[in-house]
């Protein structure tokens, strides 16, 4: 007597909503996570802060030059400065390596080759 087989399905492979929310769970189950965020966005506030209070404390008091100041645009510049925007990138940087190697030290990075075996995805 011949049984036959049912025809095996292959499963789904992995959707990217899936993966995205699996890193998501692992990034925050980190707990440098929110404190590097907050040092970062301190850091940059911080650099904002001493150009404004630069501003005001060397403004000078000729007639019309706040509205020339507007008028040039310069407020927007002055809004987001190029130092808190380097420090922004040096705390990306910071945020990624230590998202890295918090997935090595606590050997989830198995889980997620073992999830997603090719690396191309």
């Amino acid at each position: 007597m011949t049984t036959a087989l049912a025809p095996h399905r292959a499963e789904p492979g992995p959707r990217f909503l899936d993966l995205a929310a699996a890193e998501w769970l692992k990034l925050w189950s980190l707990r440098s996570t929110g404190w590097s965020l907050l040092v970062a966005a301190s850091a940059v506030l911080a650099f904002n802060l001493g150009k404004a209070w630069d501003n005001v404390r060397y403004w000078p008091d000729e007639p019309g030059y706040a509205e020339k100041f507007v008028a040039d645009g310069i407020p927007l510049m002055h809004a987001f400065t190029t130092d808190a925007c380097t420090v922004m990138m040096l705390a990306a940087g910071a945020f990624g390596a230590l998202t890295v190697t918090g997935e090595y030290s606590t050997g989830l990075i198995r889980t997620t080759f073992a999830a997603v075996p090719p690396a191309g995805r």
